[in-house]
């Protein structure tokens, strides 16, 4: 629909799966590979990842995820602070709210949902062949601290023992048909592209994915819950685990107070 927001937010969702299909695709693997776009296993499966990938060592399931972000991008350009994890209680929000004027809440909702799709997803093929490894990839925008904070962030993190999402009995909820994580910083270059504005970071197209171990770095979080990922397909997709070398934007944050410069609005 002409200048639907929410449709072209699809838009951007549908072209950054192509943008994680066409890497895997063109990667040259040690194995002669098959790829199966959204596959199924068993019948009556309504669900499906976005590909898989045969012919080495484990069935390999990936499924490519990216939020809707041009509301979120705005209100973080809005406001002079952001919150990151739920480590900030909400006595502490609110008394920085009043100090500052406002702030920005996290985006680990969106992230939570996504972990629970892509088990519901990748569940059924583990539990049909449990040699399947599987790989959930989140495109996100430049603001990687914001994904990491939600899987890893002290206190509240979906991947760890003190995670903000729990079972009926309390106990913090795990994906153990989510292998692991990677994050692309990739989202804004998509919306560049749509724009015909300029990219950024030494981005050469729509669907230049970079070189490995050059920045923007592809971060890879392993769910401690779940099986190894083989080494392969994380190189496949260039991840490397999150950490200060990488960048202060690779490191799980509380709170971001920001100062002029400002992030740029959508």
């Amino acid at each position: 629909m002409e200048k639907h927001e929410p449709h072209y937010e699809q838009l951007l969702q549908r072209l950054a799966e192509l943008h994680i299909i066409l890497q895997l695709v063109t990667h040259k693997w040690s194995f002669s590979a098959s790829f199966d776009l959204e596959p199924t296993v068993g019948a009556g499966q309504l669900r499906n990842p976005e590909m898989r990938i045969t012919g080495g060592p484990h069935p390999l399931l990936v499924e490519v995820k990216a939020p809707s972000l041009l509301q979120h991008i705005r209100t973080r350009c809005a406001n002079p602070a952001q919150i990151s994890t739920r480590t900030v209680l909400k006595e502490q929000a609110a008394k920085l709210a009043e100090e500052l004027g406002a702030i920005t809440l996290p985006r680990d909702n969106v992230v939570k949902d996504f972990l629970v799709s892509a088990e519901s997803k990748f569940r059924p093929f583990r539990l049909a062949d449990p040699k399947v490894r599987t790989m959930l990839v989140i495109v996100w925008d430049d603001f990687i601290y914001e994904p990491l904070s939600a899987l890893l962030g002290k206190g509240s993190g979906l991947l760890t023992a003190q995670s903000f999402f729990r079972t009926t009995e309390g106990q913090p909820q795990v994906f153990p048909s989510v292998d692991g994580v990677l994050i692309v910083r990739h989202l804004h270059q998509l919306l560049h592209a749509t724009r015909d504005e300029p990219f950024s970071d030494g981005c050469t197209g729509s669907f230049d994915y970079g070189t490995q171990g050059t920045f923007p770095f592809k971060a890879f979080v392993q769910n401690p819950a779940a099986m190894p990922v083989p080494e392969e397909l994380v190189s496949a997709l260039h991840g490397l685990p999150p950490g200060p070398e990488l960048g202060a934007e690779y490191i799980p944050s509380d709170l971001t107070l920001w100062v002029e410069p400002r992030p740029r609005e959508v």
